[in-house]
């Protein structure tokens, strides 16, 4: 049995235990772990490690014919002994009589072979020292393991190391249990983490290793390879695949996925390959599990219905199934539960059949022997409706009355099955008939509540009004005024303009029937983001469809329009202000907090989508998490050049232009201004960035007067909409230079404004940059309270700092705002913080932790905490012991100045940990 046994090993760490032995006595070692763990390329790198030390590494792998590892070994040998120092005659002569032997292929060819091997390999060893390193070892044919297994066992006593890899998927295998009996100890090697990923993705994505990668990219990688993520060949493969398709472009200087579909695995990939060495019964089956996972779940008792429905014996499916989940195709959860081995396996699936392949499965799942004939059956209601619901003929399984009921069913645990039911019913039911205008506002309601205004407009576009134009008769003006606008406010919402005129057969029926007189004209309208022709031409809505009609008029109202003509809007409609949270979120075009704030519990923010992504975006960018929203930037800034421009989109550019510009990269930063349209509701915010940008670029005084000739232009035009961004900036940055006329002017611009526009934000910048040009605290301290109350981190540091530059306590404010900006990296409002402490004797803060420098073990030791080993696992991975170990973390902490593991793993993370000279310690290990 193996000596011992390191199990869970980065592949960095195995490579240092690996170089350790280079010196030591001779032993066999192997290297065990998942295909695409990276055995590979640790062996190649521990060979070229070991020639660069004076040390004779002799590579093999299993590839080629039977006997080919055998001849090429049979070569090197040779090459060694012509290039090299001569050994004895015995071992020249050995390796002389090796190509014969291999050619004979006699029975007792296996022991000459490996007699004449050992007496080689001993012979050149005693020249100088050798290691025999075999790639893949379950891969090489049985006599060829038995030759290699005679080898390693005899050229031990000579000093000579050897090591083998091997699949741990290949543990009972006979031929390497041998091995394992065979060898002084074993590494088993870890899936890559996902910081190691990460660190790789370059080399793949771009081929230089120097474009930095998305961070989502690297979540949509995980997510759709779930337990493959680890895999270093799979995530190869599949960033290969996506390169070559043209879904990764670069932005901003990062690596970011393009499109929405799926990832899915390449066809070369090892489990497609292994699914279609399998067979059709195999690959049906699969597929087939694959179909209904993207909806639900298969487990095992289901297996002879699947059986059935794929018309196959259920000793055949049985047989199948071991073999998927043998080869890792299908993986059963402890519940029972059979999925694909990852989602990007079952979106490979099921690319390879129409949806209509689909469906007529869900047919047969739902013609099942044992089937109830009639709604009034309840055993199997919930699991027929779901695949009826698939199946291809909407028009077959059961009455409306069915659907309902499972509907009703299903509200309670699953609202979105519920809402699917209802859709179903609908495809069923007659127009005129008792269920289909109720049934219509139904799926209407429930789909504004899920948030699923896509799907919404799909369903609207294929199923509810073809069918009312065709039976036009039997609609009521209240379920058609309904649908009308309801359709409009889901287009809009999802920047759908190009179809807004696809309502237009409908607004033209409501115009003949005196129900919205002029209607024609307002899917113009809505592309102008004429909030106020919209309010008037839907007055009426309220009165005639209902509750859920004045939501949709008032969506469409606030969608893409700037808070004054929203303002004018909503008076208009309801002869009250518009609320304060509405207009600052129309100021920032955020749709969806702008209709959030109007529509109460009636509107749901979706999943995904131009409105929602924005949304998140301002999100991160609120709580100080600016990577984030750089990221989101960019995925927007790829939907943008894929799908269009949302309207939403320039203020994404011009936010990612500010994070570009607090952290002095001005060029970056004009970047992302480049195709940002100057309009009313983007030329205050462009402005204030442009500001920025010039206060680092240009000279102070001639950005500030240039600062200001944007504000007056901006003001003649009435672009009010982040107008108190601007003179902000104006007010900090005339401070800053000791300009208190500009200042003072900026502030008497910024009082009025606060006066016409009653927002939390325009209050708060009164308060602070009014009390920095009064020296008013009293105000500062109500500043700070909103600041504090709005969560916007960045607004809450420059409080701070306005405070720390008038109190005469102000070290408690400067540190705050030192604090806070250092962690926004808002490298150019930190120097002037600093500044500001200096001036006033306040000792500048430190790193918290200092970038330090280590020896090399140390470093070591700080990386395997930072990816959660314990004190053992790191002993395990140095060969050394646990009480040294845990002395030399205590030693460790001391000259970091690290609380603990999670200090030093921030530490390590970012970058505050350096190589340096080799000290002398009083701890070693």
């Amino acid at each position: 049995m193996a000596a011992s046994s390191i199990r869970d090993v980065g592949h960095e760490e195995a490579g240092i235990v690996l170089e350790g032995l280079r010196a030591g006595p001779g032993a066999v070692w192997l290297v065990a772990g998942p295909a695409g763990s990276g055995r590979t390329t640790l062996l190649a790198t521990t060979a070229q490690r070991y020639r660069r030390a004076g040390t004779a590494a002799i590579r093999i792998s299993a590839a080629g014919a039977p006997r080919d590892p055998l001849r090429r070994l049979a070569t090197t040998l040779r090459t060694l002994i012509s290039t090299g120092a001569l050994p004895g005659p015995a071992a020249v002569a050995a390796t002389a009589r090796l190509p014969e032997r291999l050619a004979a292929g006699s029975g007792a060819a296996p022991l000459a072979v490996a007699h004449d091997l050992i007496t080689a390999v001993a012979g050149i060893a005693a020249v100088g020292p050798v290691a025999l390193l075999f790639d893949d070892l379950d891969a090489f044919a049985p006599e060829v393991a038995t030759v290699l297994a005679l080898l390693a066992e005899g050229v031990r006593g000579s000093g000579v190391l050897t090591i083998f890899t091997i699949t741990d998927t290949a543990l009972p295998a006979a031929a390497t249990h041998r091995f394992r009996i065979l060898a002084d100890a074993t590494i088993t090697l870890r899936e890559h983490t996902t910081e190691e990923i990460t660190a790789l993705l370059p080399v793949w994505t771009t081929g230089t290793g120097r474009t930095p990668t998305d961070q989502a990219l690297v979540d949509a990688l995980v997510t759709a390879l779930g337990p493959l993520a680890g895999n270093l060949a799979t995530v190869r493969q599949v960033v290969a695949e996506l390169r070559d398709s043209g879904r990764l472009i670069v932005l901003d200087g990062h690596v970011c996925l393009t499109g929405r579909g799926p990832i899915a695995l390449p066809r070369g990939h090892p489990l497609p390959a292994a699914l279609r060495r399998l067979g059709p019964v195999a690959g049906r089956l699969a597929t087939m599990i694959a179909g209904l996972d993207e909806h639900g779940a298969v487990g095992i008792d289901d297996l002879p219905a699947v059986a059935w429905a794929l018309r196959l014996a259920r000793t055949e499916a049985g047989q199948a199934l071991d073999d998927l989940v043998r080869l890792g195709v299908l993986r059963i959860s402890p519940s029972g539960r059979i999925r694909p081995a990852a989602p990007a396996l079952g979106a490979a699936l099921r690319q390879r059949h129409r949806p209509r392949w689909r469906g007529a499965v869900h047919r047969a799942f739902a013609e099942l022997p044992g089937a109830p004939p009639s709604a009034a059956s309840t055993g199997r209601r919930a699991e027929l409706a779901w695949f009826l619901t698939e199946s291809p003929d909407a028009q077959s399984g059961r009455d409306p009355d069915f659907f309902l009921t499972a509907a009703t069913e299903a509200e309670a645990t699953d609202r979105e099955l519920a809402c699917r039911y209802r859709i179903a019913a609908l495809r069923r039911s007659a127009p005129g008939g008792p269920h289909w205008a109720w049934l219509i506002g139904e799926v209407v309601e429930a789909h504004f509540a899920l948030g699923r205004y896509r799907r919404l407009a799909g369903e609207l576009g294929t199923t509810v009004v073809p069918r009312l134009l065709a039976e036009i008769q039997y609609v009521p003006d209240k379920l058609l005024m309904m649908v009308t606008v309801c359709w409009l406010a889901v287009l809009t919402h999802e920047d759908r303009h190009a179809d807004l005129d696809r309502a237009t057969p409908l607004l033209t029926e409501l115009a003949r029937r005196g129900q919205l007189p002029g209607g024609e004209i307002l899917p113009d309208a809505i592309r102008r983001a004429d909030p106020r022709t919209v309010a008037r031409l839907l007055a009426a809505t309220g009165r005639v469809a209902g509750p859920l009609g004045t939501g949709c008029a008032l969506l469409i109202g606030s969608s893409a329009a700037d808070s004054p003509r929203l303002h004018a809007a909503w008076l208009d409609w309801t002869g009250s202000p518009l609320p304060a949270e509405t207009s600052e979120a129309a100021d920032r075009l955020d749709r969806a907090g702008a209709l959030r704030s109007l529509l109460g519990k009636r509107y749901t923010l979706p999943k995904r989508g131009p409105a929602a992504d924005y949304h998140h975006l301002l999100a991160a960018y609120r709580d100080g998490d600016w990577d984030a929203a750089l990221s989101s930037a960019r995925r927007m800034e790829s939907d943008r050049r894929t799908r269009g421009t949302p309207a939403s989109h320039p203020l994404a550019a011009v936010l990612a232009a500010e994070i570009c510009a607090q952290r002095e990269e001005p060029a970056r930063a004009q970047d992302w201004l480049r195709n940002v349209p100057h309009t009313t509701a983007t030329g205050s915010y462009l402005a204030w960035v442009w500001l920025g940008i010039r206060w680092q670029t240009e000279e102070t005084d001639q950005a500030l007067h240039q600062g200001r000739q944007d504000y007056l232009a901006l003001h003649n035009t009435g672009c009010l909409p982040g107008m108190e961004l601007l003179l902000s900036r104006l007010i900090a940055y005339a401070t800053h230079l000791g300009d208190r006329t500009t200042a003072t002017r900026a502030l008497a611009e910024l009082i009025p404004l606060s006066r016409r526009r009653r927002t939390a934000h325009v209050r708060e910048a009164t308060l602070v940059f009014g009390g920095m040009v009064r020296n008013d605290t009293a105000a500062l301290t109500n500043g700070i309270r909103m600041a504090r109350a709005s969560g916007d981190t960045f607004r809450i540091a420059q409080a701070c700092l306005a405070m720390g530059r008038l109190s005469p306590s102000p070290e408690t404010w400067l540190l705050k705002a030192h604090r806070t900006l250092k962690r926004l990296g808002a490298t150019r409002e930190v120097a002037t913080v600093t500044a500001l402490l200096r001036a006033r004797q306040i000792p500048v803060p430190r790193e918290t932790h200092p970038r330090t420098e280590l020896d090399r073990l140390d470093l070591r030791i700080a990386e395997l905490v930072s990816r959660g080993h314990t004190n053992r696992q790191i002993a395990a991975a140095l060969a050394t012991n646990e009480k040294r170990i845990e002395a030399r973390l205590t030693a460790l902490f001391e000259q970091t100045g690290c609380a603990g593991r999670v200090d030093l793993t921030a530490a390590w993370l970012h970058g505050r940990l350096q190589p340096g000279p080799r000290k002398s310690r009083t701890v070693a290990v």
